[in-house]
């Protein structure tokens, strides 16, 4: 079986005539996973989920605030410390810069967002974390048995 494509490609035939060209199955089927894959990627690009992106995190006990990149990663969202800064603005040279701060995090609701694995390293605790998104504030929860912490983060 062939299919037929109109082109005005053909240097046979003169432009705008609209010759039909022959096209094989196998060169359909590449050019149609061509264009899934494609539709896929950009779909993929506009449809971010609205927690993806980099965040300033409130100054912690020491101070310093950091910038976390929030990720899709393959087991939900995941966050990794960027840089940190302390009062007055000043890059600050931390061990902690590079390493993952969350992962596993999914949307559990329409801004919400929870499961997974926070880790706090500061006390070098890992805690179940909550968040949730409002416009341009996501505010994130962290709490180990009883006792939660709580930080609001101001997107960049």
């Amino acid at each position: 079986m062939h299919f037929a494509v109109c082109t005005d490609k053909d240097t046979t035939a003169p432009l705008g005539s609209g010759k039909v060209v022959e096209m094989k199955p196998h060169a359909l089927r590449i050019l149609w996973t061509l264009a899934v894959v494609v539709a896929a990627c950009t779909n993929t690009a506009w449809a971010a989920d609205p927690i993806v992106g980099k965040w300033q995190t409130q100054p912690d006990r020491k101070n310093l605030t950091s910038h976390i990149q929030i990720s899709s990663c393959r087991d939900g969202f995941c966050g990794l410390i960027l840089a940190a800064f302390d009062q007055s603005g000043k890059e600050m040279t931390t061990p902690n810069i590079g390493k993952p701060l969350f992962w596993g995090v999914k949307r559990t609701g329409a801004g919400r967002y929870g499961g997974g694995i926070f880790w706090v390293p500061l006390v070098n605790v890992k805690v179940t974390p909550k968040m949730s998104l409002k416009g341009n504030s996501l505010k994130v929860i962290g709490c180990k048995m009883e006792v939660c912490e709580q930080s609001l983060w101001t997107r960049m």
